[in-house]
């Protein structure tokens, strides 16, 4: 007689949207966020919200078009019909309101020059929405208003000597940083200007003398800097370039000590997400949902009382329904 074998264990990870008991139609509960920098976190993660989107995307035409035709599609996949190269604003809107999602949110208004810039805004402005467009003619696609928690000074040529000085929104100047200052000297420069206090300060990586990727501690406010260059070598140059944030709003995990945002619970994060190397588009689920409260993560140590708090947050602040162990 044989002996019958020992069955192997198998396990898995959390899967995408594990946690969700319910959900509204057409995907309606999740929402497109940034994950802040330096986390890296499992689906199912309660989050808070550190910036509200603006709600608000640009379709900028370019290349000054005579003819042809460009289609919108929204975030769930249906489209507008051709729309001419100049197309009114006024049919731009009728033709975004006219998608199913779209409506469900509340509608849009569409502002701007014809055949140039088309301004979106969600008439709902707690709702963001992403657009993409296909292109049939010159098209330039922005998404959200040029805000940004992110820029990056880069070196260019190849310095050997001298000096470079960053201001900031209000004029103010650091002092004077070598070719090849560190990262951590260029963070202590620009934190010293009471503009960069204001927004609660910077973090800055990068390579020195090279690269240098400035972030705001806390995603609240535009950075908007400026260099001026001093560097002697062969050809040094310095340049500075925004990382737009596509008018997506910004969360971090929970934390209940905070004051940046992150204290109160607003989503809950719908799949793994790995910003350790700087902010990671995610997806959340953001309203109108119910979940299992044993698939979901609460603040290590959290008491019952805070759980209680937490799951009363999300179902005020969001919508979100946290259902008993099930």
């Amino acid at each position: 007689m044989g002996i019958y074998p020992t069955p192997n264990t198998l396990t898995q990870g959390q899967l995408p949207g594990e946690f969700l008991v319910s959900e509204a139609n057409g995907h309606q509960s999740r929402e497109n966020r940034l994950l802040e920098a330096s986390q890296n976190l499992i689906g199912g993660t309660i989050l808070g919200l550190l910036s509200a989107a603006n709600g608000i995307q640009v379709i900028a035409i370019s290349g000054s078009p005579t003819s042809g035709t460009f289609v919108v599609t929204d975030f769930n996949g249906e489209s507008t019909p051709p729309l001419a190269y100049n197309v009114s604003t006024a049919n731009l809107q009728a033709a975004l309101n006219a998608l199913p999602e779209i409506a469900a949110l509340g509608g849009v208004v569409v502002t701007g020059t014809a055949g140039t810039t088309y301004t979106v805004t969600s008439v709902n402005d707690n709702i963001e929405f992403t657009l993409s467009v296909a292109p049939g003619l010159p098209v330039a696609y922005t998404s959200g208003v040029p805000a940004s928690a992110s820029q990056t000074i880069t070196i260019i040529g190849t310095p050997t000597g001298g000096t470079f000085t960053l201001t900031d929104s209000a004029g103010q100047v650091t002092s004077a940083l070598a070719y090849n200052a560190t990262t951590a000297a260029v963070a202590a420069a620009l934190n010293l200007l009471p503009a960069i206090i204001a927004l609660g300060g910077v973090a800055v990586s990068g390579t020195a003398g090279s690269s240098y990727v400035v972030t705001t501690n806390v995603n609240t406010a535009v950075l908007e800097l400026t260099a001026q260059s001093s560097l002697t070598g062969t050809v040094p140059m310095i340049a500075v370039s925004t990382t737009d944030t596509g008018g997506l709003a910004t969360v971090g995990q929970l934390n209940l000590s905070n004051t940046d945002g992150s204290q109160n619970a607003t989503d809950i994060l719908y799949a793994n997400c790995n910003a350790s190397a700087g902010w990671q588009q995610c997806v959340t689920i953001a309203r109108n949902a119910e979940v299992n409260q044993a698939e979901i993560f609460y603040p290590a140590g959290a008491t019952a009382a805070q759980i209680l708090s937490i799951n009363a947050a999300l179902k005020t602040n969001s919508g979100i329904i946290v259902r008993p162990a099930v």
